[in-house]
């Protein structure tokens, strides 16, 4: 037998072996998602369209719309989101069992790079630490939380700049 007959084979036969675990693997049960898992995302999963105003220190309030298309992910135990509109960006929502915190996750076209730890405060009201972070090259903190029900998504942010002064972001789904 030749080198390359030989390879052939191997080769056929690696690429069954790896059809064969693969199905095997997807005819295992999918482990159950945790009650507070299952919450956090299924309050933000969906298609949104947000309506809201932005106030920087010193201006009046702009009036702006955002998009979000938020997929379930890692089997139903994360939201992945693509957010269009006043700025771009991609979002990731997840319940930390360990922590027990959500965790929003968010890199925007702003500069921001933020990862929320948040807390239920009653069934549709979602609570995040204050975050200090970055925007636009200059350090702030944001104090964020979110407005969740069936059909619902709202959020306000408030944005502590260098200076003290604060601006706003409340957006609420139509």
């Amino acid at each position: 037998m030749t080198n390359r007959t030989l390879f052939s084979r191997m080769t056929v036969a690696a690429m069954m072996l790896s059809t064969l675990v693969a199905a095997d693997l997807r005819a295992e049960p999918t482990p159950p998602v945790a009650p507070e898992v299952k919450k956090a995302v299924e309050a933000f999963a969906g298609r949104w369209t947000l309506d809201g105003a932005v106030t920087m220190p010193g201006a009046g309030p702009k009036k702006v719309a955002l998009k979000l298309d938020c997929k379930k992910t890692g089997m139903g135990k994360a939201v992945a989101c693509t957010m269009s509109g006043a700025f771009d960006g991609s979002i990731l929502v997840a319940y930390d069992l360990y922590s027990k915190a959500v965790h929003f996750m968010a890199v925007t076209s702003d500069d921001e790079v933020h990862d929320h730890k948040c807390h239920w405060q009653g069934d549709q009201k979602l609570v995040c630490d204050p975050l200090k972070g970055g925007m636009g090259g200059m350090a702030i903190t944001e104090d964020l939380e979110f407005t969740v029900g069936p059909k619902k998504l709202a959020f306000k942010a408030v944005v502590t700049m260098p200076d003290g002064s604060k601006g706003t972001c409340e957006f609420m789904s139509k």
